[in-house]
């Protein structure tokens, strides 16, 4: 795929994710088993790492990276989420990554040419709702990047309109009182916080993905 105009590359593939995420990641970077708190039910970070939740607990989905040297001129329609994120390379050179290493094209770029320093991320998603928690054969998730050299700004939410992300979004609020002291959660309340951690929590990255 030719990069229109102001576009360093532009590819799309199909990659394998599994426990609901795949990462933009630097290069033998290793979380440590820290990843960043759900905000908006699509895509978080910290430095070195970017987390894109999925509907999908494992299986194939369709990415489309666009690496540019600025942002778009608008916002893509026809997708149900996008938000965009900042991205501090520390290390520099960030690519797409799995959580448990394989599935993942080399046809994809390096996603911060311009090396260690900021970036936007856009992230877009569509299909998260067609079957949660499933495993896709074939790829039924789409997804778009789109990323730039950028000072940090803060967090922009252009749309949430999928099930999937709305989830997320009150799950992740159930976290906050389940610290409060001597607060016992109730058994509901306890269960969808089980359910957060099954679906935001993978295993631990290892250093060669």
């Amino acid at each position: 795929m030719t990069p229109p105009p102001g576009d360093i590359a532009d590819v799309r593939d199909v990659i394998h994710v599994t426990h609901h995420l795949f990462l933009l990641a630097a290069e033998g970077y290793h979380p440590g088993g820290t990843l960043p708190p759900i905000s908006n039910g699509l895509a978080e970070s910290i430095e070195d790492c970017a987390v894109v939740h999925t509907g999908v607990h494992s299986g194939l989905v369709t990415l489309r990276v666009q690496v540019s040297t600025g942002p778009p001129d608008a916002v893509e329609a026809g997708w149900e989420d996008v938000v965009e994120i900042n991205l501090r390379a520390g290390a520099g050179r960030v690519k797409v990554a799995s959580v448990l290493g394989g599935g993942i094209p080399d046809t994809f770029p390096t996603l911060t040419p311009a090396g260690p320093g900021n970036y936007r991320v856009r992230v877009h998603a569509r299909g998260r709702d067609t079957d949660v928690d499933g495993t896709a054969l074939e790829p039924f998730e789409d997804y778009l990047v789109q990323i730039w050299a950028a000072p940090p700004q803060a967090q922009t939410v252009y749309r949430n309109t999928d099930r999937y992300g709305a989830e997320l979004r009150l799950l992740a609020a159930q976290v906050a009182p389940q610290a409060e002291p001597g607060r016992r959660p109730e058994p509901a309340e306890d269960e969808r916080l089980n359910n957060l951690r099954t679906h935001s929590t993978p295993p631990r990255l290892g250093p060669d993905r």
